[in-house]
């Protein structure tokens, strides 16, 4: 657990964090062969955990991600993106592989959407339909009622605003490899734009709008402040916090994707789709706010929360912080070079006060952009993101 709370919150975390990771790792491979033949739910959350910490503890995204593919390769083996192989378990196994398919299919949308990762939950790939609900007709409640913090409804509200976050990212997930594919297949060279195929354009124009549309439809608890607050008069104080963070983690989402389905855009000569036509300067802008408000929802909350989301916020403003960098590189216009730099100047301060192997490691790669050697800005150099 050391690994999964803010540093404030276990100050001896990194002292023993390290101790216990290297103790699960080898109980593991005592009965790893075993749990692979007969695998249940346990067996999908260990590697979770065991991706999580490692990730939080030497910064390696590579060693994490293997952990975590094994997971997913386990629940795609069980089949369990189908709702009738999960409801064949016991109510409470049944709930926890819920969760666990879930969380999963979370991360490979995000890995699709960064392209960091190769991933295994490809709803194509699967033999059957991906049908699995949200919530089970016979959810087994995972919080302890007893908990002062816990009333009538709370963990199912959670886990609304836990499947808003992956909308967000299945959404932007499916736009992006559309973008992508439309790019294969018509490609462009530099600064021409698209302009043959209306009729896939317009479709890529919808979905980019249900995109947008996503933030207008943020379940009730993790709705803007003035609307959370007369909502919901009797709330405890562990209530509202998780409300908070959630909704944190929602906007962060949807900045970062958002900012990505636009460069996307932008490599493929299909600005048109996101509002823009013949405008690289006005685009360029709007990159640069959106980025601003990304950074700007990172400054809003209390800095715990930045420390909580772990290593997948890192990663969040490593996509963010490139993209400023090379805007702060390529761009033509002046002011537009100022205001990314301004942005990353801030989005590295808060990567230098999170201190963890991997922001450390991320703040050198856009630092070494960030300061480049006397001559080499505005070279017109692409800036390897």
């Amino acid at each position: 657990m050391s690994f999964l709370h803010a540093r404030s919150a276990i100050p001896y975390g990194s002292v023993i964090g390290p101790k216990f990771l290297r103790a699960a790792r080898r109980i593991l491979r005592e009965y790893e062969d075993e749990d692979l033949l007969y695998p249940d739910s346990s067996s999908i959350q260990v590697r979770m955990l065991l991706s999580t910490s490692i990730q939080q503890s030497v910064g390696e995204n590579g060693l994490a991600w293997h952990f975590v593919g094994e997971a997913s390769l386990i629940a795609r083996r069980l089949r369990l993106y189908s709702e009738n192989v999960v409801n064949q378990y016991p109510p409470l196994e049944a709930t926890l592989l819920r969760h666990c398919f879930w969380s999963l299919y979370i991360a490979d949308s995000a890995g699709t959407c960064m392209r960091n990762r190769a991933i295994v939950l490809y709803e194509p790939l699967f033999d059957a339909e991906l049908d699995l609900a949200t919530i089970g007709f016979d959810q087994a409640p995972l919080l302890d009622p007893e908990f002062g913090g816990v009333s009538d409804g709370f963990e199912i509200s959670l886990l609304q605003g836990f499947h808003h976050i992956r909308c967000n990212w299945s959404t932007a997930a499916d736009l992006l490899l559309a973008i992508r594919e439309y790019g294969k297949r018509h490609p462009l060279g530099p600064g021409q734009e698209q302009t043959a195929d209306a009729t896939q354009i317009a479709t890529l124009t919808n979905m980019y709008s249900e995109f947008n549309a996503l933030l207008d439809e943020t379940p009730p608890p993790i709705q803007p402040p003035m609307v959370f607050e007369h909502e919901l008069e009797v709330i405890t104080e562990h209530q509202q916090a998780c409300y908070k963070s959630q909704r944190f983690r929602v906007l962060s989402i949807h900045y970062c994707a958002k900012l990505m389905i636009m460069h996307e855009c932008s490599r493929h000569g299909l600005t048109a789709i996101v509002g823009f036509r013949n405008d690289d300067a006005s685009f360029t802008n709007e990159e640069i706010n959106v980025a601003r408000d990304f950074v700007h929802n990172l400054q809003s909350i209390p800095f715990n929360y930045l420390e909580e989301n772990g290593e997948p916020g890192v990663e969040l403003m490593r996509s963010v912080g490139s993209i400023l960098l090379e805007i702060s590189q390529n761009s033509e216009m002046a002011l537009s070079r100022q205001r990314a730099l301004s942005q990353l100047s801030v989005l590295l301060d808060i990567l230098a006060r999170l201190d963890s192997k991997a922001s450390a490691k991320l703040t050198a790669e856009l630092s070494d952009g960030f300061f480049p050697s006397p001559g080499s800005m505005g070279n017109g150099v692409e800036t390897p993101v």
